[in-house]
């Protein structure tokens, strides 16, 4: 009995599993198909910025310090104690042309003249009294002697000759006397800036002792390192033009939180640097301390020289510009069909983050400037945007 129970339960589980079996065998047979779609290949989205060529003016940057364009020592002719020193004098003191800036003790020098005065009027008078005795023998003479030359020592001429020759050396007396006297009072040559002092009332001082360094404030000057490319770009008088006045020029910096900024132009070219094979380039500024804050000497500054203007040429960004394995840059053009066309561009230099390009470009043409992972002549691409 127990066996044919289990006979039975074995059978009706294999006829559920067949059950099972057919019926997930129905449902697959007669479940909808689906159908397959093949996905678009989508053209990649550039930003393309339209061309427009025109003047672009070059210019050149470099940095450098403010120097003086004349400066000189301060150095005393004549010897003694100094009464009197200029409130000017003083480093970064201000002065004017023919102010003066020391006073030296002139009671010896006074004194100097007035012997060499003296003296001079004592030879004047004996060369009178000289002369006179000389015409008075020469009369004597020829009432005695008519006819016949009076000898020289006769009419004193020797001595005449000596006295003449001390005269003009009394009057070389008298005249550095008066030097000596004026080279008591030391006079700006200039108006200008106390570079630096070392002078005060009650000092003695020697004769040819330097007590100071002073500089004009007519014009300073900054020297600026650029290379033989830079320089083609810029007027540089008696370098590259004879014109007196050369490109001009902007000095600028930062004094406290404001943007300080001073116009000047090219002067000058110096000898080439043998080291770092560069020209220094002069730019003047003139009337530096005419302005508030001024254009201090020591301050160390940004130049920026407006170069020549090219015509028909193009600011791009430096991303739009690729190289080949030769080093030679090119662009993406978008045409008409909005594809790909490679385009060999000519490139003058990179002001500002951008390229100037002067040839290879034409007006109305769609440059891609967002870098392609991939890019091949023809490829499709959608253009998102479109500047200019």
């Amino acid at each position: 009995m127990k066996r044919w129970s289990s006979i039975l339960q074995f059978l009706l589980v294999v006829i559920i599993i067949l059950a099972g079996f057919m019926v997930t065998k129905q449902l697959i047979a007669t479940k909808p198909k689906i159908k397959k779609v093949r996905q678009k290949k989508l053209a990649p989205i550039v930003t393309a910025e339209k061309i427009k060529p025109g003047y672009v003016t070059i210019e050149i940057n470099g940095y450098g310090t403010v120097n003086p364009s004349k400066s000189i020592d301060i150095v005393p002719q004549v010897s003694g104690k100094v009464i009197y020193v200029s409130e000017n004098m003083v480093r970064g003191g201000r002065f004017r042309k023919d102010e003066l800036l020391i006073k030296i003790e002139d009671s010896d020098y006074l004194a100097a003249l007035a012997m060499a005065v003296a003296d001079l009027k004592a030879k004047q008078a004996k060369l009178r009294q000289l002369k006179e005795e000389s015409a008075a023998a020469r009369k004597e003479w020829n009432d005695i002697n008519p006819g016949l030359s009076p000898p020289a020592l006769l009419l004193k001429l020797p001595e005449i000759e000596a006295t003449e020759a001390a005269l003009e050396a009394a009057r070389a007396s008298v005249h550095r006397a008066r030097l000596d006297l004026q080279r008591t009072e030391i006079k700006a040559p200039f108006s200008g800036v106390v570079m630096t002092e070392n002078v005060d009332v009650g000092q003695y001082l020697r004769a040819g002792q330097s007590v100071g360094q002073i500089f004009s404030d007519e014009k300073v000057e900054i020297r600026v390192h650029l290379n033989e490319k830079d320089v083609g770009y810029i007027r540089i008088p008696g370098f590259n033009t004879e014109e007196k006045t050369g490109s001009p020029a902007v000095v600028e910096t930062t004094i406290g939180d404001n943007l300080q900024k001073w116009t000047g132009y090219v002067e000058r070219a110096e000898i080439v640097d043998e080291k770092t094979r560069t020209i220094p380039v002069v730019i003047a500024v003139r009337a530096p301390y005419k302005t508030l804050p001024p254009l201090s000497v020591g301050t160390f500054v940004r130049v920026r020289i407006k170069g020549y203007t090219i015509d028909r040429a193009v600011l791009i960004d430096k991303e739009a510009i690729q190289w080949t394995e030769q080093g030679s840059p090119f662009v993406w053009i978008v045409d008409k069909e909005d594809r790909l066309r490679k385009r060999m561009v000519n490139i003058l230099r990179s002001v500002n983050g951008r390229y100037i390009v002067s040839r290879g470009l034409n007006d109305g043409e769609k440059v891609v400037i967002t870098p392609l992972p991939v890019a091949t002549e023809g490829m499709k691409v959608r253009i998102e945007d479109t500047r200019g």
